[in-house]
């Protein structure tokens, strides 16, 4: 699907996404890309005011 790159973020709340937790890989060829969204599940992160 072709669509410009603001509607793309839009579409993904990308304004609002923790780009750290976005994996982007590209392979040899035109077009060839994928993005990979995880998330977080911890309830503190390591260095966090609430971390042990």
């Amino acid at each position: 699907m072709d669509r410009p790159y603001e509607t793309w973020l839009d579409h993904l709340a990308g304004r609002k996404l923790d780009w750290s937790l976005v994996w982007i890989a590209s392979l040899p060829g035109p077009g060839d890309a994928a993005v990979l969204l995880t998330r977080d599940d911890r309830t503190s992160r390591p260095g966090s005011a609430t971390s042990a």
